[in-house]
């Protein structure tokens, strides 16, 4: 067109518009805490959004037990606790339990006698039976005979034979 007098000097012709250049956005997956993205389109020529994303909701946590382990006299244990078996995040923490130390029971002793060994006191755990303090065998103490009895336990002595009293001598008549 003239630019003085506005006359048009050749005719504008319509051009058929282009189609779009699809181009794909990228979805995102959800996870357990975090939402995702549909896959979506837009044209890449002119940045038209074509096919919208859409939210996809957290997935939320699925809880796994961790089993505890109980403490012993000597080994600590732990609580229970719990853990996202998905993800692995811990939901729950444990706790250390401590050990219970052993708890003491005395073993009796028992004296020896002339004939039977006897034993020294000992010491154990009630809970768990473990020897603390082990018990020692005493050697039996064996008679000590004094005129045919013994002064340990009183018994007789049965190899003792009593001096016979020495008798007067008789007169001969």
């Amino acid at each position: 067109k003239c630019s003085e007098c506005g006359e048009i000097l050749v005719e504008q012709t319509e051009i058929e518009k282009l189609a779009h250049t699809e181009e794909v956005i990228p979805g995102k997956a959800a996870t357990c805490t975090e939402a995702g993205l549909t896959e979506g389109k837009k044209c890449s020529v002119c940045g038209e959004v074509l096919v919208e994303q859409t939210e996809i909701e957290a997935l939320g946590h699925t809880e796994e037990v961790i089993p505890g382990k109980a403490a012993t006299c000597e080994e600590k244990g732990l609580t229970e606790g719990k853990k996202c078996s998905e993800c692995g995040e811990i939901l729950v923490a444990q706790t250390e339990i401590p050990a219970l130390g052993h708890k003491e029971e005395v073993l009796a002793g028992k004296a020896a006698t002339c004939t039977e060994k006897g034993l020294t006191e000992g010491k154990k755990c009630s809970t768990c039976g473990e020897i603390l303090v082990a018990q020692t065998e005493i050697a039996a103490k064996g008679h000590n005979y004094v005129d045919g009895k013994c002064t340990v336990c009183a018994g007789d002595d049965p190899n003792y034979k009593p001096e016979e009293p020495e008798q007067p001598e008789q007169p001969s008549l």
